[in-house]
Parts: structure tokens; sequence; C-alpha cells
């Protein structure tokens, strides 16, 4: 899976995921400036065809020697809510395998 972190807003971060093959994904923390952390669940859907919110997508997909392949191919958005009052200051993302 591939893992993207954005800042959403100040009640919740957003990351950009993908994943091949299936799902893929795992757990996180986010500190806040307090000393305190929240763990939370990252999962990414299939780049090829899986369900979520799509943060973007292709039309189509660039394949070996120019040849263009008429399947869209999608990256998604995930949102984790924070806790209310808290400054974040930091996520660590999971560990995820590579495809």
């Amino acid at each position: 899976m591939k893992v993207g972190q954005i800042r959403v807003d100040g009640q919740s971060w957003g990351c950009v995921v993908s994943a091949s093959y299936g799902p893929e994904g795992g757990s996180g923390t986010i500190s806040y400036s307090d000393g305190t952390s929240q763990q939370f669940t990252l999962t990414g859907t299939n780049w090829f065809g899986g369900s979520g919110d799509t943060a973007t997508s292709s039309a189509y997909q660039n394949m070996l020697n120019n040849q263009k392949y008429e399947h869209a191919d999608n990256v998604y958005q995930v949102v984790i809510a924070l806790q209310t009052g808290k400054t974040s200051v930091k996520a660590d993302l999971p560990n995820v395998a590579t495809a």
C-alpha cells in the first residue's frame, strides 16, 4: 500500500492511499501536543477497482511501449477524526509492504 499524508482541517487528518492486489493496511499513531496519543487503523483499497472515497482517478493507464489501457486507476482518501480540543503534532503512518 502506498500512503501519502495530507492535513484536512483542525478536526481530522486525511491520507491518500492505494493498494495492489486487494486491500492492505495497518495501524498508526497520532501524537498530540499535550503528550497523549491516539491509535488508528488505515486501510487502502485496490487501485484497479476498489471501493472508497476517490481522491483522484485517471481515465486510462499508460502501459509498456506507449500502449494505452482503457481502465481507470484510483487513489482514495481516508479521513481520521482527531480528539476534540487537542492539537495534533505528528502522525506515525502504518509500516506496510510494497507490491
